[in-house]
């Protein structure tokens, strides 16, 4: 995406970018088991939050799915610190981090999608909506 994406979906690109790198790593044997369900799930992630974004009429649906999808992923990232599949204890801390940085984004915009306002139709806001950042390309539906 551009730099017009919102901080959950750049955060999920980002957090694939880093699991890549991390599996790139990893000895040849956790590489093409659990290295390779942790990438596709990560590849799940960042494609599923910028669906969310782009599809507002199944938001719901695939904010719901990003949810899940984290949980997937941190199991899958204490299987590979369990199998000492990681270089450090800091690399696999640092995924762990921004795993439970995007969560609490998805969660977030989970929360704010189930409250009984967002149930109002022409609703085109994300997370960080809440604080006044509309998104650029979004147009901001002003009140006469």
């Amino acid at each position: 995406m551009g730099h017009f994406a919102p901080p959950i979906v750049k955060a999920a690109e980002r957090l694939l970018l880093d699991v890549e790198l991390a599996v790139r790593g990893w000895p040849r044997c956790h590489k093409y088991g659990a290295g390779k369900d942790l990438r596709e799930v990560a590849l799940q992630l960042a494609t599923v939050a910028t669906l969310a974004w782009l599809e507002p009429s199944r938001r719901l649906e695939h904010v719901r799915a990003l949810v899940e999808g984290v949980q997937r992923l941190k199991v899958l990232l204490q299987l590979g610190k369990r199998l000492q599949a990681f270089r450090s204890f800091g690399q696999f801390d640092q995924l762990a981090r921004q795993a439970h940085g995007l969560g609490a984004q998805a969660g977030g915009w989970w929360k704010d999608l189930q409250s009984p306002k967002a149930q109002s139709p022409g609703r085109h806001r994300g997370p960080g909506a809440r604080h006044g950042t509309e998104y650029p390309g979004r147009p901001s539906r002003a009140k006469p």
